[in-house]
């Protein structure tokens, strides 16, 4: 009976070490968490600051900085459209639009334009693109935005035109043709 009542206590101790030792492992990453966040918010906010005084490059390397935090730790959320359309603007102001379409297919997850986040900064983006005649950098973008909302006539909308000033008849009206058969229905094509 002594020794029952004493492996009963042991096994208590080891269940609290071990159950002690797990909390400790989740504060400190709820820790890291919350300093990865503040970090963010720090870089973000030196980015609008530098961005608004025209310091460009200095801004742009904050944003990048801040999206690399970003990807630790809370990962790319809505949050981070506004940096993102900010960094469009000094793109677009340093005229190296060049930049535009890798920032957005490395840091922007076509799942968030399916959850409504990121889709008035592709559709800048695209025109932007276009408008300098970049493009096959504003097709493969409108191809992205196409592929993660197919059910809404916009991203169509932002496609067809540069098929066509790309010269790609065929890809124009195939384009053309899937938006009637989507959309005719409904008037929208």
């Amino acid at each position: 009976l002594v020794f029952s009542g004493v492996a009963l206590i042991f096994v208590l101790l080891v269940i609290g070490l071990i159950t002690r030792t797990r909390w400790l492992i989740i504060g400190g990453r709820a820790h890291e968490q919350i300093q990865i966040r503040a970090e963010i918010e720090r870089l973000e906010d030196l980015g609008n600051q530098l961005s608004f005084m025209r310091k460009h490059t200095e801004s742009e390397q904050a944003y990048l900085k801040a999206f690399a935090l970003r990807r630790t730790g809370p990962g790319i959320d809505s949050t981070a459209e506004l940096p993102c359309i900010f960094l469009l603007i000094n793109f677009e102001a340093q005229k190296r639009l060049d930049k535009i379409r890798p920032l957005l297919t490395e840091y922007v997850e076509p799942a968030q334009i399916t959850k409504g986040a990121f889709r008035d900064t592709f559709q800048k983006a695209i025109e932007t693109l276009g408008q300098h005649g970049l493009w096959n950098d504003a097709d493969a973008l409108a191809e992205i935005y196409r592929t993660a909302i197919p059910d809404t006539p916009p991203p169509y909308e932002a496609g067809a035109p540069l098929l066509a000033a790309k010269g790609d008849v065929e890809g124009y009206g195939r384009l053309c043709g899937e938006m009637v058969s989507r959309f005719g229905k409904y008037g929208l094509a």
